[in-house]
């Protein structure tokens, strides 16, 4: 396999985003190199020069992943920021600048982890590398919050398990909102409102001196 990081930046970037896009919608076994280079609008034979076969490609992506994840997101989260809303807040912003460099990264990862996992087997190092990052993103997202800003009526298992609904049913409705076209977004305009919703939560889980 040669090296795909030695290519003209912005060819790399339409192999990367189609190749990410047609993973994230399409699963592993039923994705199609044709529809990727019809996508990137390149030969058939550029990408099978970079990659030997579809698993080498999917393999490629999913080190690119994780890597950049923890580099772009999971090292910049703040654990100093102790008020779980405002910290989220962060990995928002975090992400929505992901969203405008890589726009299918994180829909590429998700439908791995929820739908098609089965489909492909790792090297065990790349599954020792999800497995961390996992855990890092929970770690980066709960350790060191100040719990004494959370209403004393309700469990800690009960105020995550809550929120956890809540901010999983407002990814899945962002995502139909926005559409397949992930790349042309203003994302911007959706971390502003982002902003908005999670000042309306912490009258729901806050006590009323830190709402």
């Amino acid at each position: 396999m040669n090296n795909l990081w030695d290519i003209d930046i912005e060819k790399r970037k339409k192999i990367m985003n189609a190749s990410l896009e047609e993973f994230a919608s399409h699963g592993f076994s039923n994705a199609s190199t044709n529809r990727i280079i019809k996508r990137a609008g390149i030969s058939k034979g550029l990408l099978f020069y970079y990659f030997q076969n579809k698993q080498q490609l999917f393999y490629f992506l999913l080190e690119f992943a994780i890597d950049y994840v923890m580099d772009h997101y999971v090292k910049k989260i703040d654990i100093d920021i102790r008020d779980f809303f405002e910290r989220y807040k962060q990995q928002r912003s975090l992400k929505h600048a992901i969203y405008q460099e890589n726009p299918y990264l994180f829909s590429f990862l998700s439908s791995y982890y929820y739908q098609f996992r089965d489909e492909i087997e790792l090297p065990k190092t790349m599954e020792t590398q999800l497995v961390k990052l996992e855990k890092d993103i929970l770690n980066k997202l709960h350790d060191n919050l100040d719990m004494d800003m959370f209403r004393e009526d309700m469990s800690t298992h009960e105020v995550f398990t809550y929120i956890k609904w809540l901010l999983n049913g407002y990814e899945a409705d962002l995502l139909k909102e926005v559409g397949d076209d992930l790349a042309s977004v203003d994302w911007n305009y959706y971390f502003e409102r982002d902003a908005k919703s999670f000042s309306k939560l912490k009258k729901l889980f806050y006590k009323k001196e830190y709402q």
